[in-house]
């Protein structure tokens, strides 16, 4: 699907900017969890093993469905559904056109939007991998877009307080 068309079917009073798999909870988390290994009992230490696979995984999404968000993830804004920002926003969604090439590496999401209707409740998810220009929904769907919308996005996120890497992630 187009970046476009997911635009099209969002009905959100809010969208919440995250960013998540980098930076000091990951980190925190991945020492904790060492910790946790070194004194386990041998009936926790499986356990303890599958959160650490969990944290390395490279397709992990903000969350899996609509269910809770990840462990690692920071708020960069929440705007309002009518706020100039995401007016914006949805000007160059509408705007953007067909993928110009695609990727062959696997996406690492780092940034998400997400929605949220007027009972704050979760109703959709755009996962965004800016080092292969790959975007998933909470549903699993494909998202497609022009560079000039990464572009824009990147931007968007940066402005709302997103440690975006340049050149590779940490």
């Amino acid at each position: 699907m187009l970046l476009g068309d997911f635009w099209a079917r969002q009905r959100f009073s809010y969208l919440v900017t995250y960013s998540f798999q980098r930076g000091p909870k990951l980190a925190a988390m991945k020492i904790q969890l060492a910790q946790e290994l070194e004194t386990a009992r041998y009936m926790r230490r499986a356990a303890i093993w599958k959160q650490i696979k969990s944290l390395e995984s490279p397709s992990r999404t903000l969350t899996q469905g609509l269910g809770p968000i990840d462990p690692t993830a920071t708020v960069g804004a929440r705007l309002a559904a009518n706020s100039i920002a995401v007016q914006q926003l949805a000007q160059v969604v509408w705007q953007a056109s067909e993928p110009e090439y695609y990727a062959m590496c696997p996406p690492i999401y780092r940034d998400a939007l997400a929605f949220y209707n007027e009972e704050d409740e979760l109703v959709s998810v755009l996962n965004i991998c800016f080092e292969c220009h790959f975007m998933l929904t909470a549903q699993q769907e494909p998202v497609e877009t022009d560079m000039a919308a990464y572009d824009f996005l990147r931007t968007f996120l940066l402005r709302a307080g997103h440690p975006i890497e340049a050149d590779g992630w940490t």
